[in-house]
């Protein structure tokens, strides 16, 4: 693994997700639990911890949906902390399909997709969300005041 990359990685989800809490009043979480957190799914084979899909650490700026990122369990918008034991580590995909979901609602949600219509459908309605919330996502940005 490059460490430099590694370090340029963890330096700047730690940022994104300071920049996040603060605007939720919520104290900074430290660099040194970003990498711990990464460094622990690396050891685990890199598997996101709801769809179960194996998460990119470098992805590219072309597909970033399944580069890995940190999800807040209890998102801030209901009373979540920026805390080590509020975080879990995910694809970027089901981190923005989530959304302000409580993560106990989105497993649920999975599970039950899952069971009725297989794995491979309960991705393909990922990926359809994911794109949806991403063209939506883009659009808030481009039409955002500066």
């Amino acid at each position: 693994m490059d460490e430099i990359k590694f370090k340029s990685l963890v330096n700047r989800r730690t940022t994104k997700i300071n920049k996040r809490a603060e605007k939720f009043n919520q104290p900074p979480i430290s660099k040194e639990i970003i990498e711990i957190l990464f460094r622990t799914s690396i050891d685990t084979g890199l598997k996101c911890s709801y769809c179960g899909e194996k998460m990119e650490l470098f992805a590219s700026k072309g597909d970033f949906r399944m580069a890995i990122s940190i999800d807040h369990i209890i998102p801030f918008t209901s009373g979540g902390k920026n805390t080590e034991d509020n975080m879990r580590v995910c694809c970027t995909r089901c981190n923005l399909v989530k959304s302000i979901m409580p993560d106990k609602d989105f497993i649920f949600i999975l599970n039950a997709f899952e069971k009725e219509h297989g794995k491979d459908k309960m991705i393909s309605w990922l990926d359809q969300l994911f794109n949806g919330m991403l063209a939506n996502k883009i659009d808030r940005l481009k039409n955002e005041e500066y």
